[in-house]
């Protein structure tokens, strides 16, 4: 059984125990892809709520120390934090001056602020009263409570399994679209990048509305 302890420094009892965890760790008391004890223990041992165990868990989890794993518990995380590196030379030579060249250049466009229209038909912005809040911070806090490692890194460049299925689900219900590729981009603006890299080459022509999206036509003008 590790040793784990908690100094009444004034800090938060949760941030004390999960600088125990650090330092048994960074001795060698406890190795990658060890099983740590359960909350139940560690509750039961240190006489602490087991909501502050619990924070302490996600602290070392944010932080990548310690991984959760469904039906098993918390171990010791494979890849370890690095706290430190070795200092930098000190030199006196001087670094010559870099001047960027610039090979290309983009249109200047003006964006007013949205409050200066009378009648803001700008895109972009959802109706925020009709947003499920409770619900999104319902989900939001199941998530953060044992998270999935891997998905709080870049992941799946095609965007997440799980939502390109339901959007393949919806997209066959409501639209009879199926068998057909779905790829997750950060916005239209990237979806349009991408799609103008993949179509468009010099010379080709594109047809846009006389009032339309300026990025979208800087985006065609690039390609």
């Amino acid at each position: 059984m590790k040793i784990f302890s908690l100094v009444d420094n004034g800090t938060p009892k949760y941030l004390q125990l999960a600088e125990s965890v650090k330092q048994n760790i960074r001795k060698g008391n406890l190795l990658p892809g060890d099983t740590l004890p359960s909350v139940k223990s560690f509750s039961d041992d240190l006489h602490v709520n087991r909501h502050t165990i619990m924070k302490a868990f996600a602290e070392l989890i944010a932080e990548g120390w310690v991984e959760s794993k469904q039906r098993v518990g918390y171990k010791v995380g494979g890849n370890i934090p690095i706290e430190g590196s070795q200092k930098p030379l000190k030199s006196d030579a001087k670094q010559p001056k870099f001047k960027y060249r610039l090979v290309r250049s983009g249109p200047s466009i003006d964006y007013p602020p949205a409050t200066q229209y009378e009648y803001n038909f700008s895109g972009g912005q959802p109706d925020l009263f009709k947003f499920p809040f409770n619900e999104f911070k319902q989900h939001m806090s199941a998530t953060l409570t044992r998270p999935n490692l891997e998905q709080l890194s870049y992941g799946e460049i095609m965007g997440v399994p799980e939502l390109r299925q339901q959007i393949e689900n919806y997209l066959r219900k409501s639209r009879a679209i199926t068998n057909r590729e779905v790829i997750i981009t950060n916005g239209s603006q990237e979806a349009l990048f991408i799609i103008a890299q993949l179509l468009l080459q010099m010379g080709d022509q594109v047809a846009v509305e006389a009032l339309g999206y300026p990025p979208a036509m800087a985006v065609f003008n690039n390609a």
